[in-house]
């Protein structure tokens, strides 16, 4: 005989199961971007100085691209 009793699922169940989920997104999230920063932050540090200027240029001039595409026309 099965000492365990299965009970059918409630909402309050199915309720804390997403719960949980959703929880346990974020955190492997969370890790995968600390990840990358480590990674981003040790490509840095190993430039040299014209490196760095140069990936500064690059990523002020994708920014403003993207400021340009966001921001509909003034006139």
């Amino acid at each position: 005989m099965n000492k365990f009793i299965h009970r059918k699922k409630t909402a309050d169940d199915k309720g804390k199961e997403s719960r949980w989920l959703a929880r346990q997104r974020l955190e492997s999230l969370d890790r995968i971007r600390a990840i990358d920063a480590a990674a981003y932050r040790r490509r840095i540090e190993v430039e040299f100085p014209a490196q760095s200027e140069a990936r500064r240029e690059r990523d002020a001039a994708a920014h403003s691209c993207s400021i340009k595409r966001q921001t509909p026309d003034q006139a």
